[in-house]
């Protein structure tokens, strides 16, 4: 059997000779679960829109599949990851922590413009800065910034609501790369935003791509959070047990793809929370992003010692590092893809879809 993968390699055209087999042939239980990036900087060119259709396709290619055979979970992660599943009664489950709901009186002070913010001189020599973990160049921007200018106008109360909005903490003392001991809860975030809710495996592939459909983009990127709830998911245990992990025929096949589009841009705090980070201008900075970055090397052989096939994806990724560490991430060389383009990130779905689903390459 040949696949002709072109472009995914950082060659023009690569053909692997393997041999072909069908899984269901195999009677394999294929579970999969889709780790994907959807901070800030996936709403520039395109780029969410390119993986709703990638993911998409992917899921669509299975949908005729024979049912119980092929489950399928969504993992979107940012700053944060979402576990306010559909159907789920996480708020209250034992393995989380979520703080009561308040609406709170705050005094504020009541300002006026006076007048706006404006510009006095422009720069146009090159100026690099990380933005979510995505480097990037500006060669026009202001050197002479005048603020906009307001007068205190009193005091006003104003009614502040803080609310769970699915958010959750890292959990601190090392538990933060664990799946089990969950007598340390899982702490929620009040007053927080972050990706879109986990979908648990599913066969309901109509809802999954839906909730595909309906990603938003926002935040910064913490890799480590969508490693960890994707390995969750996998399992058979709490938070997310739909698994079959334990089947005593052990004939399930489990799967990860990750996939994101720039570089660790946060670090993990002694209460669990994340900060966000200015690596490229602060040496502090970056070594704390260091440390997330070996979080997540750690994170991906967890996984693999598991038994879970990982699949990585650098999505217009320009940083060698990040690129190396997603390499190393994936269970063998042929499971690293590089996209730098919507069409590329198409094949590389299809590609994956064709080596998880169609045939299982032997060496």
């Amino acid at each position: 059997y040949d696949v002709t993968l072109m472009g995914l390699f950082g060659e023009n055209m690569k053909t692997i000779q393997a041999d072909a087999s069908s899984i269901l042939a195999q009677n394999n239980t294929v579970e999969l679960a889709l780790v994907l990036d959807t901070t800030e900087s996936m709403g520039e060119d395109g780029k969410i829109e390119a993986l709703r259709s990638a993911t998409n396709s992917l899921i669509e290619s299975v949908s005729s599949a024979p049912e119980g055979s092929i489950k399928i979970a969504l993992v979107p992660y940012a700053n944060y990851v979402n576990v306010d599943s559909v159907g789920m009664n996480n708020r209250n489950a034992s393995w989380t922590d979520i703080p009561v709901d308040y609406s709170a009186l705050v005094t504020m002070t009541d300002r006026i413009k006076i007048s706006d913010a404006y510009c006095r001189g422009t720069y146009t020599g090159i100026d690099e800065y990380v933005s979510d973990g995505v480097r990037k160049v500006q060669t026009d921007r202001c050197t002479d910034w005048v603020d906009s200018v307001y007068q205190d106008n009193g005091t006003k109360d104003v009614l502040e609501t803080y609310d769970w909005r699915g958010c959750v903490t890292s959990r601190s003392h090392g538990l933060h790369m664990q799946d089990g001991s969950y007598g340390t809860p899982v702490l929620g975030i009040l007053d927080k935003s972050c990706s879109d809710p986990i979908v648990p495996l599913t066969e309901d592939f109509d809802g999954l791509q839906a909730a595909v459909s309906n990603l938003d983009v926002g935040q910064d990127t913490y890799i480590p959070a969508g490693l960890i709830w994707g390995q969750r998911v996998l399992s058979s245990a709490d938070p997310y047990s739909e698994s079959q992990s334990l089947n005593p025929d052990g004939d399930v096949l489990q799967i990860m793809v990750v996939m994101t589009d720039g570089n660790n841009s946060m670090a993990l705090n002694a209460d669990g929370t994340h900060a966000s980070l200015n690596p490229l201008d602060n040496a502090a900075d970056a070594l704390r992003v260091q440390q997330t970055d070996a979080d997540t090397s750690q994170l991906c052989e967890n996984i693999k010692d598991e038994n879970i096939e990982v699949y990585s994806i650098a999505f217009s990724v320009d940083n060698a590092q990040t690129r190396q560490m997603l390499t190393d991430c994936a269970s063998s060389p042929r499971h690293y893809f590089r996209a730098e383009s919507s069409t590329q990130l198409a094949n590389v779905f299809n590609a994956i879809s064709t080596q998880i689903f169609a045939v299982r390459i032997t060496e």
